[in-house]
């Protein structure tokens, strides 16, 4: 008799859980659908805000020492981008296809609603919607790598080390000539470059610089 009151109980406190989660999902669903319906004008303006300073962002990254800085604020405001475009997304779906084209386009992990919404308006024959969502998700991932990128090819000018092939570290701010290097080292290597010199060269046969 105790077992069965253990396998009820159990069986009754999984259909409770169950329950409040899809109670929970529902909330949340229907909350996003608010959030776009009485905002999308702010999403909008926010998202063309968010467009502009990615340009200038990408422009600037043209300076060398400040590519790890512009690299990262254009991959973290592609995730606000992103936000409001899945939010988009999230409104198309529930209002073409309801809850459950919500519920299928979230169990992937939540991006699915970006597939659900591009069929959505696909089968309803809005093709240049579907085109329209297709767009905006490759640019927000191309902008997004193209961060990354960026990032990838910062430059510590000021800071650069020459790592020379005895493994001693010097720092390239105080290697204003070749002979210097000589005194740190006993070899000789361009202060331009770190490359090696063949004694007596008069120019560096890497950069060209005079010795």
């Amino acid at each position: 008799m105790k077992e069965k009151f253990e396998v009820l109980g159990g069986a009754g406190l999984g259909i409770i859980g169950l329950v409040f989660s899809i109670v929970v999902f529902a909330f949340l669903v229907n909350g996003g659908v608010w959030l776009f319906e009485n905002f999308h004008e702010l999403f909008q303006t926010i998202s063309n805000w968010v467009f502009l300073i990615v340009l200038v962002l990408v422009v600037a990254s043209l300076i060398p020492t400040i590519r790890a800085f512009t690299g990262v604020a254009i991959a973290y405001l592609t995730l606000v981008w992103g936000l409001f475009f899945w939010l988009f997304c999230l409104f198309i779906t529930y209002e073409l296809w309801g809850f459950l084209g919500v519920f299928f386009g979230l169990v992937f992990a939540g991006v699915g609603v970006f597939a659900t919404a591009f069929f959505a308006v696909l089968f309803e024959g809005e093709f240049a919607l579907a085109f329209f969502t297709l767009l905006n998700l490759a640019i927000i991932y191309f902008v997004r790598m193209l961060g990354y990128w960026i990032a990838s090819k910062h430059k510590e000018t000021n800071e650069e080390r020459i790592v020379l092939s005895d493994e001693t570290v010097i720092e390239s701010d105080n290697l204003s000539t070749p002979r210097m290097l000589e005194e740190k080292t006993g070899s000789l290597y361009c202060g331009a470059c770190g490359n090696g010199l063949i004694t007596d060269s008069q120019f560096c046969s890497k950069c060209g610089a005079r010795i």
